[in-house]
């Protein structure tokens, strides 16, 4: 939590926030509606950094953290496939059902990061060589070095387990909430509207958002949890070159109509 005195635009995004010892953060936002950041800079430390973010219509693409480059690749879902990082490593990524990245794979097998979080998104644990090169996590949205998630329309504070605006569509009953007091099942990575875990929120005409797409069928759910199962085991025996091996034949099997 940064502390201070924060201010607002008009279109309800945060611009800075400012102590006594002076300016923790401020953001630029593009788009046309003025809700999606283009820089943001925040004070870690004695120190401040800048973040530089790039997009496209399946989420962040490239962030520039104080000089230093990392590209990002989702699948149509907007879910994150993998990354190089500013090293120019390249790492696979590993989500669960809800998009958060639980682990990243290099191209040999080797697990190289680990994440855990409780169900309101706050890190329990962040390990492996390439853990802090990362910073799509909790539902695959961009984490600040405050802990707090850029979730869309509004920044989210996973230590309160709230939003630091209210809801802009006017469709949540507590303004603030996150996932309507259900994280497990629902989810909400546009800060606009919570769908069922799966789904994502879709902007429709006249601008309001409704839940859609993205709903895996009962078998796709099946491979998921099997791959998933199949990689961690594989890691835990001790043949993590294996794991993607293990994952996608117990994928295989899971979608066998027979199994």
């Amino acid at each position: 939590n940064p502390g201070g005195e924060a201010h607002y635009s008009d279109t309800n995004q945060r611009t800075s926030v400012t102590s006594s010892s002076g300016t923790l953060f401020t953001a630029g936002y593009d788009t046309l509606d003025q809700t999606q950041p283009a820089s943001i800079t925040e004070r870690v430390g004695s120190s401040d950094v800048t973040h530089v973010f790039t997009r496209t219509a399946l989420g962040i693409s490239r962030t520039v953290d104080n000089g230093a480059g990392t590209t990002y690749a989702h699948d149509i879902d907007g879910k994150l496939t993998g990354l190089v990082d500013a090293a120019g490593k390249h790492h696979n990524a590993i989500t669960d059902y809800q998009g958060s990245v639980i682990a990243l794979v290099d191209d040999a097998g080797a697990v190289t990061a680990g994440y855990t979080y409780t169900p309101y998104g706050f890190n329990t644990g962040i390990t492996g060589s390439a853990g802090s090169a990362n910073r799509l996590r909790w539902l695959g949205t961009y984490q600040l070095a405050s802990s707090e998630y850029l979730t869309g329309y509004r920044h989210y504070n996973p230590a309160y387990a709230r939003f630091t605006q209210p809801d802009p569509t006017g469709q949540e009953a507590n303004a603030y909430a996150y996932g309507q007091g259900d994280p497990v099942n629902n989810a909400d990575a546009s800060g606009a509207i919570s769908c069922p875990a799966g789904k994502k929120s879709i902007t429709v005409a006249g601008g309001s958002q409704v839940c859609g797409g993205g709903q895996l069928f009962p078998h796709e759910q099946k491979c998921e949890y099997a791959f998933l199962s199949g990689t961690l085991f594989a890691w835990v025996t001790g043949k993590p070159g294996a794991a993607l091996i293990a994952g996608v034949g117990a994928c295989v099997g899971a979608l066998n109509p027979f199994s």
